[in-house]
């Protein structure tokens, strides 16, 4: 799993309970067996990666943060997202994204909800566990 978290000067009411809904609804998942390790990048206000290590504590995933930056965007996470599936290519991953941290609006929220809906069901699941072939 790889995680953007983007977390602007208010991230204690904004990117941090984004974070909280989204790795609580991982973890009560059918997917969440098959979450072997979250590589996170973040960006912006720089206590965030430690919230996020903290919360990766708490439901005792396997975390690894790759790295900070004040200014970033979604490539801070999907080079390495990229980098890991040309050395792994046998390998399932995922992608997932605070999305609403910067622009917090009904739309980016509904987004949200229906992208983790999505990934964290249990026809997902299956589709890791049974192969499936897109």
């Amino acid at each position: 799993m790889f995680y953007n978290v983007f977390a602007g000067s208010n991230w204690q009411s904004s990117a941090l309970p984004i974070v909280d809904e989204q790795l609580g609804s991982l973890r009560a998942s059918p997917l969440w067996p098959f979450v072997a390790e979250i590589r996170y990048a973040t960006m912006g206000a720089e206590p965030i990666a430690a919230a996020v290590a903290e919360r990766c504590a708490k439901l005792g995933a396997t975390c690894v943060h790759l790295g900070h930056s004040a200014e970033g965007d979604e490539g801070n996470t999907l080079e390495p997202l990229h980098a890991f599936c040309k050395t792994r290519p046998d390998a399932t991953v995922a992608y997932i994204h605070d999305k609403g941290s910067f622009h917090d609006i009904p739309q980016n929220k509904r987004l949200r909800a229906v992208l983790l809906q999505s990934l964290a069901s249990q026809p997902c699941a299956d589709a890791i566990v049974g192969g499936c072939v897109w």
